[in-house]
């Protein structure tokens, strides 16, 4: 039995394989561990992959006092960190989702990547009046389940969460009795996590810096809620795709049915935006067999996506590219424009718009092809204290004298010339400014090597 104190609290762990990239797999509320491995043995074969129970989770300790989310948050860097399995894969399903997320925010330098399915962050969707509805219905059946916990039937609240928040009627007699054992035994974090006042908050400010691909995913046929807020998540993170399940169930982990392996078969699509199963062949039975049977093919999708993303970006490792990150706060629509004026060679290859919101309409992300080199264009929601500096330019050779003095005019109007046009001997013409947005530029007649 391998343990690790980490904050006081000993966490049960394994990890498999010593070699490989590292791949951290964090789990939701109820369960444990144990509910990724039917996929670990797999991933094994190319990862050095890590599961860990939770603490208040099974095998690892339990606290006796109110816990709350920056503890598991600062156990998942321990743990990273003493194994020393930094920079990671982190994946995470629902509530272990919103762990890893917030972790990506604190310590970015943790993460190679990140996936997360279904986080409950449901902090970022206050105020909207169409989801209203929805959350109070959400959270009405959780207190159900959590005056439950406190009257003592821990049981009848795992079978509740089950059947009212997961699941569907009908699904929990479908569980393995180890299954439901697990989800008994943990019922008591499960109301430790719903006394945190912190559970659900959010501030989607701390991942616009998170520059790490990312995966974002739900199901079409998951609550409502969890859509929302991918998207909102998926507008602040700069390097996020967002991906929809079709036919798939809300909670993964409690469906992993062994006996219906075959029935899986996923189309991977080049833009990881969509997964269709529909493909998959069902068996015909009872409705609470299709319920499992969706949970499975749910689970298996989430999980052979993750694959399907890693070996992506490890091929992409191969062909390494390297891009200039330019952040933008509100001005990025401007900015794009202004430069596709002044060089023919900004080449704008796709653009993405902000969607809802006070920058509905305007650009959020670009991808360009600037003459030999590629630059992402990202216009940050929230306000920084930070912006471009001198430090880092963007250096620019002419062979033409006429246009570089056209181009120097153009760019440093309403900006700040730093040095301005004239023979400074490395360079018979060179300039150097900072334009009306503050992006550093400096421009250069070429010379004979």
């Amino acid at each position: 039995m391998a343990t690790l104190t980490c904050n006081d609290t000993e966490l049960f762990y394994k990890l498999r394989s010593k070699e490989g990239i590292p791949l951290v797999f964090v789990h939701g509320s109820w369960v444990s561990h144990e509910s990724w491995d039917l996929v670990v043995p797999d991933f094994a074969k190319s990862f050095r992959v890590l599961t860990y129970d939770r603490r208040g989770h099974s095998r690892s300790s339990h606290p006796n006092k109110q816990g709350s989310v920056r503890e598991d948050v600062a156990d998942l860097a321990a743990l990273i960190e003493e194994l020393n399995l930094a920079p990671a894969w982190v994946a995470g399903n629902s509530f272990g989702a919103s762990i890893a997320i917030r972790l990506a925010g604190e310590r970015p330098e943790l993460f190679r990547g990140l996936i997360a399915h279904e986080p409950p962050l449901f902090s970022l969707l206050g105020g909207d009046p169409d989801l209203a509805q929805s959350l109070t219905e959400t959270e009405k059946r959780v207190e159900a389940v959590v005056k439950k916990i406190e009257s003592g039937d821990h049981a009848g609240a795992a079978e509740q969460f089950v059947e009212t928040v997961a699941l569907g009627p009908g699904t929990w007699s479908q569980m393995p009795p180890d299954m439901q054992q697990t989800a008994i035994q943990n019922a008591p974090t499960f109301l430790d996590e719903s006394n945190d006042p912190e559970q659900f908050s959010f501030d989607p400010h701390w991942v616009t810096g998170f520059l790490p691909p990312s995966l974002l995913t739900t199901g079409n046929q998951s609550p409502p809620i969890f859509a929302p807020v991918i998207k909102k998540l998926a507008d602040f993170m700069p390097n996020a795709k967002n991906a929809t399940f079709r036919g798939g169930w809300s909670y993964p982990p409690f469906n992993a049915s062994r006996s219906v392996r075959r029935h899986h078969k996923a189309i991977y699509p080049d833009k990881f935006n969509l997964i269709n199963p529909g493909a998959a062949r069902r068996s015909p039975g009872t409705a609470r067999h299709r319920h499992q049977l969706n949970g499975d093919i749910h689970m298996r999708i989430v999980l052979a996506l993750t694959l399907a993303f890693f070996a992506a970006q490890l091929e992409a490792k191969m062909t390494i590219s390297v891009s200039t990150h330019l952040m933008f706060q509100g001005a990025a629509d401007e900015a794009v424009e202004l430069y596709e004026s002044v060089f023919p060679e900004f080449d704008v290859q796709n653009r993405e718009l902000h969607e809802d919101g006070e920058m509905k309409g305007k650009l959020r992300l670009a991808h360009v092809r600037f003459g030999e080199h590629e630059l992402i264009v990202f216009d940050s929601p929230p306000m920084h204290d930070f912006t471009f500096t001198p430090a880092m330019s963007l250096f620019v050779e002419f062979d033409d004298p006429d246009r570089l003095q056209q181009v120097f005019e153009t760019l440093s109007s309403n900006g700040e010339v730093a040095m301005p046009l004239g023979d400074y001997g490395f360079s018979s013409l060179f300039g150097w400014l900072q334009d009306q947005f503050g992006v550093s530029w400096q421009l250069s007649l070429k010379t004979d090597k």
